[in-house]
């Protein structure tokens, strides 16, 4: 009874493993498409992307499984001296001789492909965030040149109605005021009427 439920299931194995194993080529190839449609615009399945590499793994691991499985009952076969298992191997080897260097040849383009896909995908995140840096540090200084040309109308608004000597004590008043370095009062022909600075080295600005 075991003996026929053994039989039984084995053929149950052979039968399905084919069927199974071309389901599986059929969803790796999908798997494929969309692995190679999430490089090219990774935002719309980005979210997918360790899902597929995954899914990809796990049929893979399960051919590699089914071959083993494969070589091992030939090398079983053919030590035991079946019929036709000499010639099964032989074709075999045949086999993969001829289909190593078109699989070398196709991992290798695939690989380059992956790598390029990868690196266009973390470029356009760097450019991206260079480029939002770059924006913001702009209005960062346009507002502080903003805030400065308010902070120098003011002043001259200040200093409008002061003259002679006490030009020279109310722009110090003022530059202190402000937390400014230095400020110069320019008159006609560039002459200077007024300076102040914080260094009590410098003379003129």
């Amino acid at each position: 009874m075991l003996g026929w439920l053994s039989k039984l299931y084995h053929r149950l194995i052979h039968r399905v493993i084919p069927w199974v194993s071309a389901a599986v080529v059929l969803l790796l190839l999908l798997l494929l498409y969309l692995i190679s449609d999430s490089l090219r615009s990774a935002d719309r399945l980005e979210s997918l992307y360790l899902w597929l590499l995954g899914g990809s793994a796990a049929g893979i691991l399960f051919l590699l499984v089914v071959v083993i499985g494969h070589v091992i009952q030939l090398v079983r076969n053919y030590r035991r001296s079946v019929t036709g298992a000499r010639l099964t191997a032989r074709l075999v080897l045949t086999f993969i001789a001829l289909s190593a260097i078109p699989v070398l040849i196709v991992f290798y383009f695939s690989l380059n492909f992956v790598q390029r896909g990868i690196d266009s995908w973390f470029d356009v995140r760097v450019e991206q965030a260079m480029g939002d840096a770059l924006a913001l540090s702009r209005l960062s200084f346009d507002g502080q040149m903003h805030d400065a040309l308010d902070q120098t109308r003011r002043a001259a608004r200040s200093l409008s109605g002061v003259s002679g000597d006490l030009l020279a004590v109310e722009l110090n008043n003022l530059r202190r005021t402000t937390n400014a370095h230095e400020m110069t009062i320019f008159g006609s022909r560039n002459l200077i009427l007024a300076s102040s600075s914080d260094d009590p080295r410098a003379i003129l600005p």
